[in-house]
């Protein structure tokens, strides 16, 4: 049986439950959803300013020395998401979640970046916001998954569907695929059009795809942000 993976019906993450479910589904060892928090948080020693940050804490999964965490806070500023990367970085290799009101999530693959201080934790984030998650969330999240990996390999997975580089040129690779399949569909059904036909107006072609593809990306992110009808 093939490995199961997320769908967007697994991405409607509304409490730590859900989180708990998605990563289960990723195939993590998933502990059971419980909160630290009050006392049990100030026992974890986080510095004053993160802590004061800090409502609640679960431990999602720990693979090895590799461990997902869900943060409850109240401020999703780089530099508080930053102290805590670095709490977390010091027991091993990480995935954290953090969220305010499980509107949005930000999920955060930490790297330390030179001397192994707060300012030189690196964070790049995936926001998610719930009820409107996109194909890149998804692809991104399966990326990520544990089935059959060490916990070296998923953080490794993590430097991979995290890295802005990556995302740039998968964007320019899938936009490329897609153009090329467009000019060749325009091309066909058009014979009757010299501009798309004649091997010396290739110039007008490129341009008229180009617009067509761009004014498709404009009317789908109307689409995304409800402001078409």
């Amino acid at each position: 049986m093939a490995a199961a993976s997320l769908g967007f019906q697994h991405l409607n993450l509304h409490n730590a439950s859900d989180v708990h479910d998605c990563f289960r589904t990723l195939g993590y060892d998933v502990a059971h959803p419980y909160a630290f928090e009050a006392d049990e948080l100030d026992a974890l020693e986080f510095d004053e300013a993160d802590r004061v940050n800090l409502r609640r804490v679960y431990l999602i999964s720990r693979h090895q020395r590799h461990a997902v965490y869900l943060f409850e806070v109240n401020d999703l500023r780089a530099a508080r998401l930053r102290g805590l990367a670095w709490h977390a970085l010091q027991r091993g290799s990480a995935l954290l979640i953090f969220t305010r009101d499980y509107r949005e999530l930000l999920f955060v693959d930490p790297r330390l970046v030179g001397t192994a201080n707060k300012s030189n934790v690196r964070v790049n984030k995936l926001k998610l916001v719930v009820g409107d998650a996109t194909r890149h969330d998804l692809d991104t999240l399966n990326a990520i998954h544990a089935h059959k990996r060490t916990g070296a390999e998923i953080y490794q997975a993590q430097a991979e569907a995290f890295n802005l580089t990556t995302i740039t040129r998968k964007f320019y690779d899938d936009y490329h695929r897609h153009y090329e399949r467009a000019r060749k569909l325009i091309r066909k059904h058009n014979p009757g059009v010299r501009e798309f036909v004649d091997s010396d107006q290739t110039d007008k072609l490129h341009a008229f795809t180009q617009r067509l593809l761009g004014r498709l990306m404009f009317l789908y992110f109307l689409q995304r942000k409800g402001w078409l009808g």
